[in-house]
C-alpha cells in the first residue's frame, strides 16, 4: 500500500495533488456525511428543546436580578 505522502512530508507519492485528492475522495465524502446527520441531528434537538431552554433562561435571569437587588440593597 503506498504512502500519500513520501518521507519529506511534502512530496505527493502519486508526484499529483489531483490524483491524492481523487484516493481521499471517500474520506471527504464520509466527512461531509458524517457532518451532515450532525446538523440534523442538532437542529432536531435545537427544536425539541428550544422552548424548555428559554423558559430557563428566563427563570435564571429573574432570579440573578432579584439576588443582584437584594444584595444591592443589603450592601447600601
Amino acid at each position: 500500500m503506498n504512502d500519500v505522502y513520501t518521507s519529506s512530508g511534502s512530496n505527493y507519492a502519486t508526484s499529483n495533488y489531483y490524483v491524492a485528492m481523487y484516493e481521499s475522495r471517500w474520506v471527504v465524502l464520509t466527512c461531509i456525511g458524517i457532518s451532515l446527520v450532525v446538523a440534523l441531528i442538532y437542529i432536531k434537538m435545537m427544536d425539541w428543546f428550544a422552548v424548555p431552554l428559554a423558559w430557563i433562561t428566563i427563570v435564571v435571569i429573574e432570579v440573578a436580578l432579584a439576588l443582584m437587588g437584594y444584595y444591592s440593597y443589603a450592601y447600601a
